[in-house]
């Protein structure tokens, strides 16, 4: 392969980590919009003077923010990734 061929599959592979860090975003905005919505309904629509749906409302919370701290290390481990990728590329770039 020559240089030339070299720096276009790296500006091949950087767009591509660019095109997909924007569709994760607008995915996750429009899942957050979502759920944020069937949070509002699970709450209108209980009668907090019965405790069954207190508690079923406090274990649907519970178990969700375990989910959602699982997540969010999936992400940041992703995006850790990420940098050491970006960084792999700078260093062979400055050989």
């Amino acid at each position: 392969m020559t240089q030339q061929q070299i720096d276009r599959a790296r500006i091949d592979a950087l767009e591509a980590i660019d095109r997909a860090e924007k569709n994760f975003r607008y995915a996750l905005i429009g899942g957050m919009a979502v759920e944020v919505a069937l949070l509002a309904g699970l709450f209108l629509l209980a009668d907090l003077k019965q405790r069954m749906h207190v508690l079923l409302i406090i274990g649907f919370v519970g178990s969700y923010s375990v989910v959602l701290m699982g997540l969010l290390a999936l992400g940041a481990h992703v995006s850790r990734i990420g940098q050491r990728i970006l960084r792999a590329i700078h260093e062979t770039a400055d050989r």
